[in-house]
């Protein structure tokens, strides 16, 4: 495969697992606020990944006490460190270099600093991306089977 269509694969496969992650954070909420899942899936449909954290952490708060959250926060807290690389991905300037290959970050603010923000991207970075969310979306649902008991 060539390398600008197995990046292109890993991107759908990130993609992917990240809305993964978004559908456990939003049963989750639903859970804990004790909300049928269609009406919370429809609610959050337009929120932001931030701002879901932010619900959720609340819920499980609200729902278990401050005292017993702490490893479910530090999962979310995780995950909220995490989008930095989605919205990255998602939103950030993505080219081609001669020199540098595949680039992505964001673009500068002037013309001379306009691609100071970009570095290097290739299929293995995102494929790590993948995994590491793939397997935060486990860590938060073990976390909340943790809190049940």
């Amino acid at each position: 495969m060539a390398p600008y269509d197995a990046l292109q694969f890993a991107i759908g496969q990130y993609v992917t697992v990240f809305a993964n992650l978004e559908t456990v954070i939003a049963t989750h909420v639903s859970y804990l606020l004790e909300l049928d899942h269609k009406l919370v899936f429809f609610m959050l449909k337009d929120i932001l990944v931030s701002q879901k954290i932010k619900l959720v952490r609340r819920a499980a708060v609200q729902k278990f006490g401050e005292d017993k959250c702490s490893r479910y926060r530090a999962v979310l807290n995780k995950i909220d460190k995490a989008t930095e690389f989605r919205n990255t991905l998602v939103h950030g300037a993505f080219t081609n270099d001669d020199e540098r290959g595949y680039l992505l970050g964001k673009l500068g603010h002037s013309l001379t600093d306009m691609d100071k923000g970009l570095e290097p991207i290739g299929y293995a970075r995102v494929q790590e991306e993948a995994r590491t969310v793939d397997a935060l979306a486990a860590e938060l649902i073990a976390a909340l089977r943790n809190l049940q008991t």
